[in-house]
């Protein structure tokens, strides 16, 4: 009898046991469906923005890459591209007694990309000088593009009477987020085909920011 009675005690606990086993995966299997669910919902309802805001770029350290010239000994370094075919050499004595650039007909440019706030004033600078001169003017012309692409006006143009060394400087404050940034040194007077040919030197470009 006692043998019976413990072989019934046992199979009452394994049934109950089983029962316990089965309602907590059934739980489990719910609340992660449940989750799955409430996830998805709430992803729904954020809003996805063009803009990401990140931590914002360094100031008081120029954007431009090699803008003294002093990586490469031809072509104005890989940083600078030609535009419009212009044959551009990297030249010496620049501004500061080290490289400069010599292009012959429009200019140079690179792009820069980067996350400034809205308010961010970027200050741009170049040295220009030309062995034609007389020929036109050249530019430091800067652009500002917002991460929807939208290009900011006025950006930075400060030009200068091609002739001997002359330091060009403007600056800009930004009135949305900054993610590209275009550097371009350039010849006024492109629809007459060019100024000739031009020196540039110690091309920069520093946010302050708001």
């Amino acid at each position: 009898m006692r043998l019976w009675r413990g072989a019934l005690v046992v199979a009452a606990l394994s049934s109950l046991l089983a029962c316990t086993l089965l309602l907590g995966v059934e739980d489990l299997s719910d609340g992660v469906a449940g989750v799955d669910a409430d996830a998805g919902d709430s992803a729904s309802d954020v809003p996805v923005s063009a803009c990401v805001t990140e931590e914002a770029g360094l100031v008081d350290v120029t954007l431009v890459t090699n803008g003294a010239f002093a990586v490469g000994t031809s072509a104005c370094g890989y940083d600078w591209t030609p535009l419009q075919n212009t044959p551009i050499i990297t030249m010496a004595p620049g501004y500061d007694g080290g490289n400069s650039c010599m292009m012959c007909g429009y200019g140079i440019s690179q792009y820069a990309y980067v996350t400034y706030p809205a308010g961010t004033t970027f200050t741009g600078s170049a040295w220009l000088s030309a062995g034609d001169a007389g020929l036109g003017a050249a530019e430091l012309y800067v652009t500002f593009e917002d991460c929807a692409g939208h290009i900011m006006n006025p950006g930075i143009i400060a030009a200068h009477a091609l002739g001997g060394w002359f330091q060009v400087s403007n600056d800009f404050t930004a009135d949305a987020e900054v993610s590209l940034v275009r550097i371009t040194v350039n010849c006024t007077k492109q629809a007459e085909g060019g100024c000739g040919c031009f020196l540039v030197d110690d091309v920069s470009v520093i946010a302050t920011h708001p």
